[in-house]
């Protein structure tokens, strides 16, 4: 299986760990690593299969399927 890496500005990577932090509380175990989170961009490299759709719809305070 291949990880999923991608470099957020400091914004969208506050976004993503307001989001995993949902996703923890609803029951999805997120697992990823994290290099330079101090610096402008921010390197995530995510080691659980994402789930776009319904990961979403949990963020969005949907329900999910």
């Amino acid at each position: 299986m291949a990880e999923l890496v991608v470099k957020l500005p400091q914004a969208e990577y506050q976004t993503f760990l307001k989001k995993v932090a949902k996703l923890r509380k609803a029951g999805v175990d997120v697992q990823y690593q994290v290099a330079q989170a101090k610096k402008r961009v921010v390197k995530i490299t995510m080691l659980t299969p994402v789930e776009p759709d319904k990961w979403d719809a949990i963020c969005d305070g949907g329900t999910s399927g």
